[in-house]
């Protein structure tokens, strides 16, 4: 009988180490997810990124800080592109040509995307510290 209930206290102890070993390796994996800068929302927006402004149409943003914009599709629901940003730099945005552009500091330039004029656009920024 003891040796009974010896091997069944071993198997509930292997069972216990096994079922804990799984829950944290869950959180832990959560925990690493969590923290990805870029965990996509299904818009394609990252999580911590906040809603600026919207228009259908030219758009235009100086930044107060470091940072990353998000242009946004709202019409058609896709992300057309991200773009890192300096303190002071502006960026705009021209639906009727595509065109955005960001001037200011030491990283700008120009681009050019395939829209759909008098759809309504969306900024989103987020805060980094990459620079």
């Amino acid at each position: 009988m003891k040796q009974v209930r010896f091997q069944l206290t071993r198997i509930l102890s292997i069972a216990a180490f096994l079922l804990a070993a799984a829950i944290l390796s869950i959180g832990v994996g959560s925990a690493v997810v969590g923290c990805s800068q870029f965990h996509q929302t299904g818009k394609g927006i990252p999580t911590g990124a906040k809603f600026l402004m919207e228009s259908t149409g030219p758009l235009a943003f100086t930044t107060p800080k470091n940072g990353k914009l998000f242009l946004y599709d709202a019409t058609a629901k896709h992300l057309i592109s991200g773009f890192i940003m300096q303190k002071g730099q502006t960026f705009t945005f021209d639906p009727a040509t595509g065109e955005t552009e960001v001037t200011g500091g030491k990283k700008g330039g120009k681009s050019k995307f395939n829209v759909e004029n008098g759809h309504l656009f969306r900024l989103y920024g987020m805060e980094t510290f990459e620079f």
